[in-house]
């Protein structure tokens, strides 16, 4: 909340932040704004007076301004934000699930020979650099994992780049500077 100066409603005097710790209690902060460093009085919404704040001052530029406090500059790209973080939390979904299954084993044998070597591998972790000793009988192979990384990135990069678009920024700003020149 903005505490502004009661004469002047353009004069803006103090930040009021109110927030709930994980247990439910309630806090409330007062900073005061570069434009306050003299810490006058202001009078909050139930007209009691605000003179002591936090140490911490608060510059608060407005862009895109019909009120006191603006709109945001990723306003318009919110919806795209938000789709390219399901998109990674998709991506990493995807790599995690690859990353579970690293070996095949194909084994000679009948369904006893397959119970023998799942008894004795099942829900132990194999160290990484460990080795695999196998006989003639099975034949242990890596799982060829194409997770499909290079269409990740373009379609990816299409969501940022109407990230990028709606905020007006370039793209090597949010992080590949390999588009630069």
């Amino acid at each position: 909340m903005i505490i502004t100066n009661p004469e002047d409603k353009d004069e803006v005097l103090f930040f009021k932040r109110s927030w709930s710790d994980p247990q439910g209690n309630p806090h409330i902060t007062l900073y005061r704004s570069y434009t306050n460093m003299a810490n006058k009085v202001g009078k909050d919404l139930a007209a009691k007076d605000v003179t002591a704040s936090d140490d911490g001052v608060v510059y608060h530029l407005t862009y895109n301004t019909t009120t006191q406090r603006g709109n945001p500059l990723l306003l318009p790209a919110l919806d795209w934000i938000k789709q390219y973080r399901r998109f990674l939390a998709s991506r990493i979904a995807v790599i995690l699930a690859l990353a579970r299954f690293a070996w095949r084993t194909k084994i000679k044998g009948g369904q006893a020979a397959v119970d023998v070597i799942k008894a004795v591998t099942e829900e132990k972790e194999v160290a990484a650099g460990s080795q695999l000793l196998e006989n003639l009988g099975s034949d242990t192979t890596p799982i060829r994992t194409e997770s499909g990384a290079a269409a990740a990135y373009r379609d990816g990069r299409m969501i940022k780049l109407q990230v990028c678009a709606a905020v007006g920024i370039p793209e090597q700003y949010f992080g590949d500077i390999s588009i630069g020149n």
